[in-house]
């Protein structure tokens, strides 16, 4: 939950779409990650990993905010994918969503592999 310049708390919103491709699953996040939304984000990834997907590709283009609850759930969802011989991969990520992800060293972990 973030708060505007007067101190009060302003909700945040996260929409995840998800499409099954040639390549694998794509999902699409759309707003702010963060400890109220990161729920959405690992219910999303849970229902195609746990359906067996191989592949994922999460696309970060739309997102606009990114914190550590965020991470926690890419971090888990690579993990869970990794162990199954599965990958997870992310796109699209920029401004401060790309420097945070960077800087944790998962923009590289998960790149794209046309795109490392």
């Amino acid at each position: 939950m973030h708060h505007d310049r007067n101190g009060d708390q302003m909700t945040t919103s996260l929409e995840v779409t998800s499409e099954l491709r040639s390549t694998g699953w794509l999902l699409s996040a759309r707003g702010e990650i963060d400890v109220t939304s990161s729920t959405a984000l690992q219910a999303a990834l849970d229902v195609v990993i746990d359906g067996g997907a191989a592949v994922v590709i999460l696309d970060d283009e739309g997102v606009e905010f990114l914190d550590s609850s965020g991470l926690r759930v890419i971090v888990r969802a690579g993990r869970a994918l990794s162990d199954d011989g599965g990958q997870l991969f992310l796109r699209g990520a920029s401004g401060a969503v790309a420097r945070t992800l960077e800087v944790t060293g998962l923009l590289e972990r998960f790149a794209e592999p046309s795109r490392r």
